[in-house]
């Protein structure tokens, strides 16, 4: 069902992000301008049209080319999950799972009986694709109280941008309209919706569309959106350690300190989306470059080396923060180490972040 009117739209906003990326204003700013400008043109009507994963792609890269439009090496999840709070979310794919279900939401409570011929709707969406008596895998057919872990919820997707998204992800879901569109957007998150109209994720409380407080429901939406774009990275099949190692982001924790000179925020932000190199990586791709750390010429120049060992600048690493120079490298996880904060974990017997 795709649609020639949201293809215009994007390649509106692409051309809007074009001339904001020359835009002298801070990062803040042009968050403000995209959420406001920008996508209220681009994703408008977005909630009865479809969108292939390759024009998110294509608008994803022109919202990240708006503030790192000089560096092409970078990690999408981790560049939105640092470059804005919690509530601000630029990706577009996260923006569309949250018009999608907020668009059910208004609707159920606008119009007499809406609820339950969305639920009808839903009904005949969850025959129309059984295959036996087996109902479609986006579907959540277990009590709320005897959720466990032998209901297997369909895969998370990664980020358009990756290219690695599953060929046949959606092709169980004959996607048509609101009802469809909204299944489309859980089915690629890696959720499932249930008959009362309860979006759930594994592992985490489910999100009631129709008695959410109105207030929180796109807080909640998003965050799901969020925390399913991390799962779906630390499963891809990747070199980066740093994506292997977190599952779910803490957003707060990870923003750039305000207080910074812009041009410190933005060499702090080049190092959380992980668009800076050291000379081992360089070296994979170019046998020309030398290995050796330019600073000390003792040891091989990574990324942790530079940071945290090198000894040329340990009076620097000393001066800024004693304490934390005392603790032995290995005893902080990789992505803690890149400016990465990861959620807190529940078991007491561990660390904060799950580890022994």
């Amino acid at each position: 069902m795709a649609s020639a009117t949201i293809d215009e739209r994007f390649e509106k906003a692409s051309s809007q992000l074009k001339r904001l990326r020359f835009c002298p204003v801070g990062v803040e700013a042009k968050v403000s301008a995209i959420l406001a400008k920008v996508y209220a043109g681009a994703l408008y009507g977005i909630e009865a049209a479809q969108v292939t994963p390759a024009k998110f792609a294509k608008l994803s890269a022109a919202v990240i080319d708006a503030f790192r439009s000089k560096n092409d090496n970078h990690n999408a999840d981790r560049f939105y999950a640092t470059v804005s709070e919690a509530t601000k979310d630029l990706d577009p794919v996260t923006q569309t799972f949250c018009r999608r279900a907020m668009q059910i939401r208004r609707t159920c409570h606008k119009q007499s009986g809406a609820s339950c011929k969305i639920k009808a709707s839903l009904s005949k969406y969850v025959e129309k694709h059984k295959v036996g008596q087996r109902r479609p895998r986006w579907y959540h057919w277990k009590p709320a109280d005897q959720e466990d872990d032998t209901f297997q919820y369909p895969p998370e997707q990664p980020h358009p941008s990756t290219k690695e998204h599953d060929d046949g992800w959606g092709d169980d879901l004959d996607a048509l309209g609101p009802v469809g569109l909204l299944i489309e957007s859980i089915l690629w998150n890696g959720m499932a919706i249930d008959g009362d109209l309860k979006i759930w994720q594994k592992g985490e409380p489910p999100i009631d569309l129709i008695n959410a407080p109105y207030q929180s429901l796109k807080i909640l939406l998003m965050n799901a959106a969020v925390r399913a774009r991390t799962r779906a990275e630390w499963n891809r099949n990747t070199d980066n350690l740093v994506s292997r190692e977190i599952r779910e982001i803490d957003r707060e924790l990870s923003q750039v300190d305000k207080d910074l000179s812009e041009e410190e925020k933005s060499m702090i932000r080049t190092a959380l989306m992980g668009g800076n190199q050291a000379k081992c990586e360089i070296a994979k791709y170019n046998e020309d470059i030398d290995k050796t750390c330019n600073y000390c010429k003792e040891a091989d120049s990574t990324t942790d080396h530079i940071r945290w060992i090198c000894p040329y600048f340990k009076r620097q690493r000393q001066e800024l923060d004693p304490e934390l120079t005392g603790i032995p490298i290995e005893c902080l996880p990789l992505n803690v180490r890149n400016g990465i904060a990861p959620a807190m974990r529940t078991d007491g017997k561990l660390t904060y972040w799950g580890k022994a």
